[in-house]
């Protein structure tokens, strides 16, 4: 399963980096005047998310191949009625 959620683990710096950055964030500015986007944001993690997604969604868009449920899923049927509209 994927899913787009922010984290702590900064591509410069690791875990250590992201956790010390959020910890001054919230004890310094959250909730404060200084409580808004700066551009001194590494956001290069976010970007390279983006971008995954990007490739993923293009190549499923641009494909015949559809992810599939498991066998025991109750949304298999339905997948299943519906394949003749997806070629």
């Amino acid at each position: 399963l994927m899913g787009i959620a922010g984290g702590a683990d900064l591509v410069e710096g690791g875990r250590a980096a992201g956790n010390q950055w959020i910890a001054d964030y919230v004890g310094n500015c959250y909730h404060k005047p200084c409580d808004a986007w700066s551009p001194d944001w590494d956001l290069t993690g976010a970007v390279q998310d983006i971008e995954l997604f990007r490739v993923l969604l293009e190549d499923l868009g641009n494909s015949t191949r559809w992810p599939d449920w498991r066998a025991e899923s109750e949304f298999r049927a339905v997948r299943e009625r519906s394949e003749a509209a997806r070629r």
